[in-house]
């Protein structure tokens, strides 16, 4: 291939992986692990790797390409070297740069986002811009499609998460975002002069898109979207009527401010309980329990941000200072164990993982993106309003979330456009120059091998931990021993710090032994699980999880070695001196301490948990069974009353079956029948219930009277 034809064929492949990489937020895949997060990541990688090789290449061979620094590329550096710098001096550095395979962000995410503004600057030119984002709202026309299949339960799409709908992205909060940014690409391109069919198109899209964003119930972005609006018609306003303009936007924040008053007012009204959106919406305070979790976090993240002010705690590490601060209040919910690993604002998340530094360059690149807005505002004034709306709604709704790669990639392309429009890239206006053909084979041998370690570090040892983990716990879970062979495979692809695969490994572990009893092949899953575990406790001492999954697993396997209960009981120790405000290690050593035959000290742990939140009904749960087991009837009916007062149902099947359990082991013949005869008077039409109690009954009756006999 000639040198011009190497360029045309660079050219040609890296726009097609642009093209592509708009259709990423469509991309899910169900086998394997967080299937909505982890494989579009993986091919965005591989698109970004293919992408920078290429991309090196045409700059070699053409100056034009060969770009030059820019306000945005300095201060998108700057930021990401200061995240650098941070997760070297943070707590945990390889989550820092490897992030966890839920999330599949971290450092890493932030180079291949710097290898995707490098593609999109140096690839995309004035009339590629509306290529490439007529491409991007074909994509937003399939999400679109999909979301409203959820909407109306079309059998083509996935069911949402309870009414709200969550698209392809798999979570109402992330596709919310999304919807936001693709709303903005529409509007801009309606200021592009479209034909009729296509403007009718974008704003179809926009009005469809502004109703499934309804539909997600995300009250942040709905919120955004409403202060957008606001600021592009004020601004448009402004424009056109200067002085007079103001009392107009006054007097219409008036009255949108009595509207929402009159609407927090009417809150219980039909029409406002019948639309749940709506009723999210006039339920917005701080008693309302979704809005106190949100203070919670945001309060763990703050004192956290104070403890390390200047460098911060390092990216992906926001569950360290939330274990540190943790307020045992957010603990409401049966069954609620919050591990929270983001502080669900963009704004606090950066402070906690860089400290100060951070928070000024994250700064700094928002102010670039306001300074660019205004300069495109006086040189296209609907341009500057409708791009400017939507970073504002982008930015509010980020306020109470987090960022995702499907929203990420719209964001910087954004800020590309932005750039573009205000601020021509400079290239080297150089004339073009032949490398010399051994600087180019070096160059490129040198790249091919970068991109080749990069394809099998950063692609295919993730790709393949997380295939042989699945292949574990969905395709072999009924022959463990085929499991334990995956799941080393899984390991072996995997530094012991990537604590997720040996979670789940402890877990399947625990539930194997707890179905099948000791066996040859469960036992070897329990040591390897155990030896696992502790590698990562080893490589991660903070991991207040790790220690209590490793806690569980030893009470699980106590069956196995005996010895396993007072190392069970250490670990359960060390996540409680970790997360001392947490209930769960308190509860464990309760359970603990209750199977080592100390009933007096796992109740002291259960009183515990209790003095902690005082509201949290499941701990009274615990409580009860410990006194059951300990024979103290009397308070075990207190103990399970308060648990009944405070949400936990006693009385659902499966609870009873635990309790009737519970009292089966304690041998006490006479609290189980008081307990039946409780029930009796509960449930009067449960025959299951009736006859047991009359059963117990009277050989409970026979076994006094032969007592009572001489």
């Amino acid at each position: 291939m000639t040198s011009r034809g190497t360029v045309r064929f660079c050219e040609s492949t890296l726009k097609g992986i642009l093209l592509l990489s708009a259709f990423l937020p469509l991309f899910v895949f169900d086998p394997l692990l967080f299937p909505f997060v982890f494989p579009r990541t993986i091919l965005f990688r591989v698109l970004m790797l293919v992408g920078l090789l290429l991309y090196a290449l045409l700059a070699a061979l053409e100056p034009k390409y060969r770009q030059r620094w820019s306000p945005l590329t300095l201060s998108f550096a700057a930021l990401v070297l200061i995240f650098a710098l941070t997760a070297a001096t943070g707590v945990n550095w390889y989550r820092s740069v490897w992030s966890t395979v839920e999330r599949s962000e971290g450092l890493l995410m932030w180079l291949y986002l710097g290898a995707y503004l490098l593609l999109l600057r140096g690839m995309l030119r004035s009339a590629d811009w509306k290529e490439f984002f007529r491409t991007v709202l074909v994509a937003g026309w399939l999400q679109t499609i999909y979301t409203l299949g959820q909407f109306f339960n079309l059998p083509f799409a996935l069911v949402s998460t309870g009414e709200r709908l969550s698209g392809s992205i798999g979570n109402p909060s992330f596709v919310a975002a999304y919807f936001i940014l693709i709303m903005g690409v529409a509007a801009w391109l309606l200021t592009q002069s479209p034909g009729p069919k296509a403007r009718a198109s974008y704003i179809a899209l926009i009005l469809l898109d502004a109703f499934l964003l309804w539909n997600t119930q995300t009250r942040g972005a709905i919120i955004g979207c409403a202060v957008g609006l606001a600021f592009i018609g004020s601004v448009m306003l402004w424009r056109s009527l200067r002085a007079k303009a103001l009392v107009l936007i006054i007097t219409t924040l008036a009255v949108c401010t009595l509207g929402y008053g009159w609407l927090v007012a009417n809150q219980n009204m039909p029409f406002v309980l019948k639309n749940t959106t709506l009723h999210r919406l006039a339920t917005i305070s701080l008693t309302d329990i979704t809005a106190q979790n949100r203070l919670i976090v945001w309060g763990a993240g703050l004192q956290g941000f104070a403890e390390r002010p200047l460098f911060g705690w390092g990216l992906e590490n926001f569950r360290d200072p939330f274990n540190d601060y943790f307020n045992p209040a957010i603990t409401r919910d049966i069954g609620s164990s919050p591990w929270y690993d983001r502080a669900h604002s963009t704004v606090i998340e950066v402070a906690v993982a860089s400290g100060i530094l951070g928070v000024i360059l994250y700064g700094l690149l928002w102010t670039w993106a306001g300074i660019a807005l205004f300069r495109l505002y006086k040189r296209s004034a609907w341009e500057g309003a409708l791009l400017g709306g939507a970073i504002l709604a982008y930015f509010i709704q980020n306020l109470f979330v987090f960022d995702t790669i499907n929203s990420y990639l719209l964001f910087f392309a954004l800020l590309a456009l932005i750039e573009l429009r205000t601020v021509p890239i400079a290239t080297k206006n150089k004339k073009p120059v032949q490398p010399k053909q051994v600087h180019l084979i070096g160059g490129g041998i040198a790249l091919i091998a970068i991109t080749f370690l990069a394809l099998y570090y950063t692609v295919a040892r993730p790709t393949l931990a997380n295939q042989y983990t699945v292949q574990a716990i969905v395709h072999d879970k009924e022959h463990p021993e085929q499991a334990l062979i995956d799941f080393k495979k899984a390991l072996a692809a995997t530094d012991p710090a990537a604590e997720e695969y040996r979670f789940t490994l402890v877990q399947f572990a625990r539930d194997q032994l707890n179905l099948r009893g000791v066996t040859s092949e469960t036992k070897e899953l329990v040591l390897l699980a155990s030896s696992e575990m502790q590698k990562t406790i080893d490589n991660v001492p903070s991991s207040v999880q790790g220690y209590l999954l490793l806690a569980e697993l030893y009470l699980s396997g106590q069956t196995i070695d005996a010895a396993y209960l007072s190392q069970a009981e250490m670990a359960a120790r060390t996540a409680q001196e970790l997360a001392p405000r947490r209930y769960q290690p308190y509860t464990a050593l309760g359970r603990i301490y209750m199977s080592e035959g100390k009933p007096e000290q796992g109740i002291e742990e259960f009183k515990k948990a209790i003095a902690l939140n005082e509201n949290f009904a499941e701990s009274y749960w615990n409580l009860g069974i410990a006194y059951i087991l300990n024979h103290e009837a009397e308070r075990a009916r207190e103990s399970l009353a308060q648990a009944l007062a405070h949400g936990y149902n006693i009385y659902e099947e499966k609870n009873v079956e635990k309790l009737i359990a519970a009292y089966s082991d304690s041998r006490d013949l006479k609290a189980m029948i008081d307990f039946l005869g409780e029930l009796t008077v509960n449930f009067p039409d449960n025959q299951k219930y009736l006859n047991a109690h009359t059963e117990l009954k009277e050989l409970y009756e026979k076994a006094l009277s032969a007592t009572a006999k001489p």
